[in-house]
């Protein structure tokens, strides 16, 4: 085997390898163990891949992502071949996860395709997953070594390959530059036929957000699936906006909420839009 993690737990020892999960358990003086296969096909690629939160393992696999929790499950994942198809594969050994208990969240830095550093490249992409939520996120990252809060640190806390420390969950610029911001749906069918054109006449906003904040919204409607797809705004919501009139006609919808600024904060609630039938041609 090329490779073994342990993790310590009340009454067990993760084990894992590249192949396979073993639990091992102290049976009785004056060290005698048993183990136990726990699954095969679900190997950990990197030795510093693997996290524990709170007595539940998560980690990376060759194209997937695990959790084992008295059971190993493959983890669903919306952006899984987004990131194993760009992840360059020969620096696996160079993945390195991290975890952020304040929002319940644990990341995977990676070495992307799209990192230019030909002779021992740095990770420059990273994979997060909201354990609560169930929800993942990507981004574009140099970090390689990560410790969540603890201690005197209030803020999670990283470095990058030229060994700067960097302080996270601070404020809300990117080191005094715009955070730029977005999160975009897929195409959904406004009618679940598929038969009819629907006309999006009003927004409802639901979001929190402090006072300095521009939240913009997109609409991006199709009539046909191959149809070139238009795309009406860009809309700006404040903490002060009621409703956002507009007219927006297809088959099927996206949408797509961002920011730019140095100083935005928003929290997403539950959008509402007002849409009527608008025939079939």
């Amino acid at each position: 085997l090329s490779k073994h993690i342990c993790l310590y737990f009340s009454d067990e020892m993760f084990i894992q390898t590249d192949e396979a999960a073993y639990g091992m358990n102290f049976v009785g003086p004056p060290f005698t163990f048993s183990f136990r296969l726990l699954a095969v096909n679900c190997g950990a690629v990197a030795l510093h891949g693997t996290a524990n939160v709170d007595g539940d393992v998560y980690w990376i696999g060759r194209s997937n992502f695990f959790v084992y929790d008295g059971v190993i499950k493959e983890l669903p994942c919306s952006v899984q071949y987004y990131v194993f198809d760009r992840m360059q594969k020969r620096y696996f050994d160079k993945i390195y996860v991290g975890h952020n208990k304040k929002y319940n969240e644990v990341t995977w830095f990676y070495v992307s395709e799209d990192n230019t550093v030909e002779d021992n490249p740095e990770p420059d992409s990273y994979v997060t997953y909201n354990y609560q939520d169930g929800a993942w996120t990507i981004g574009s990252l140099a970090r390689n070594v990560w410790h969540d809060a603890q201690g005197f640190r209030q803020v999670p806390f990283a470095f990058d390959a030229d060994g700067k420390l960097y302080d996270h969950e601070t404020r809300t610029s990117d080191n005094g530059s715009a955070m730029n911001a977005h999160i975009e749906s897929g195409d959904v069918e406004l009618d679940s036929a598929g038969e009819n054109l629907f006309l999006v006449d009003k927004i409802i906003p639901d979001a929190t957000m402090n006072s300095n904040t521009n939240l913009f919204i997109q609409l991006k409607t199709r009539k046909y699936p191959n149809a070139t797809e238009i795309t009406k705004g860009a809309f700006t919501v404040t903490s002060e906006t009621q409703k956002i009139s507009t007219r927006a006609k297809g088959r099927q919808m996206a949408i797509r909420f961002f920011s730019t600024g140095t100083q935005d904060q928003w929290l997403l609630g539950d959008f509402r839009i007002n849409a009527r039938k608008d025939g079939m041609r």
